[in-house]
């Protein structure tokens, strides 16, 4: 996060030596707001000019200058672009308020991770357009918000978003009954599943067809399969290994980053057994988390998974 307060105190321009660009910006003035850039070029698209903290991008959106903000959004580096005020609001959280769903897509082609990016409140852009009611928008934002950004381990958002869309009457109740149906067949299909595999399975029926479809579950994060199949109705299974290298399920846990999988080693009452458990190259949980794969930076998250 950018720190304004630094900003606006260390750098040697004061707000009213911006006073001709916020002007020329409000008029919709883009041959002036493009010649006071040039001039001051690169201080000026990034100075703070706005009593808020908000650079000239803040004042374009406030002022809904769509035709300005998308010329700056060229101009802007996509680090940029995700400066916020004293309140943390980016470029994209004040679009958000306002509800302009074309700037939104302008910001948001230019860097991705700006839906990702909270305020001093916690708010995603998503949860700011709900909130604003510009329905539109946040059906938008929400489909460009990874979800991990509204799991519950990540704040309030997820619920926010939930609350808000019930009250505004959106995402909506039809889609709140789409999502619960999938789960609840989901659910169905697991309990079916759980039922087929006997007790008595053959040891080729496990290294064959049940261990790969675990191992693919573990890889991808799907908690509830390896849940429900595993600790809930076939504990017996803790034990089995990856054919390649010998990896128990919670090595595999932790090489491809999956803490939530992980965390249900904390549960069993042979859990030291269990973590104490290497592969065939001797590499224990620690060797495993230090391992650099390419889930690494995408999925790592919390201290138990790191060196």
């Amino acid at each position: 996060m950018y720190n304004v307060y630094a900003i606006c105190i260390a750098g040697p321009e004061r707000a009213d030596d911006y006073a001709a660009l916020l002007k020329a910006v409000r008029k919709v003035d883009w041959n002036a707001t493009r010649e006071f850039l040039h001039e001051h070029h690169p201080h000026a698209l990034t100075a703070i000019i706005l009593f808020s903290g908000g650079t000239v991008l803040h004042a374009a959106v406030d002022a809904e200058q769509e035709h300005i903000v998308v010329e700056l959004v060229n101009m802007i580096s996509e680090h940029d672009l995700a400066m916020q005020d004293s309140d943390g609001h980016t470029a994209l959280h004040a679009v958000s308020i306002i509800g302009n769903y074309r700037m939104a897509e302008f910001l948001i082609t230019k860097n991705k991770n700006l839906v990702s990016i909270r305020n001093i409140e916690n708010d995603l852009p998503v949860t700011l357009a709900m909130a604003c009611e510009h329905k539109d928008l946040a059906r938008y934002l929400y489909s460009q918000t990874p979800f991990v950004d509204l799991e519950p381990e990540q704040g309030h958002n997820g619920a926010k978003l939930l609350k808000r869309s019930i009250y505004a009457r959106d995402l909506g109740f039809k889609r709140l009954y789409e999502m619960k149906l999938v789960q609840a067949q989901f659910q169905q299909l697991l309990s079916r599943m759980c039922e087929a595999i006997p007790t008595n399975t053959s040891s080729e029926n496990v290294s064959d067809i049940i261990a790969p479809a675990i191992f693919s579950a573990i890889n991808k994060g799907n908690f509830e399969f390896v849940y429900h199949i595993v600790m809930k109705t076939h504990p017996d299974l803790l034990v089995i290994k990856d054919v390649t290298n010998r990896r128990s399920i919670f090595l595999l846990a932790v090489l491809h980053r999956q803490h939530k999988i992980f965390s249900l080693v904390y549960n069993l009452k042979k859990n030291k057994f269990l973590l104490n458990v290497e592969d065939d190259s001797k590499n224990s949980i620690l060797h495993t988390a230090g391992m650099l794969t390419e889930h690494t930076i995408d999925h790592i998250r919390g201290a138990a998974l790191q060196k």
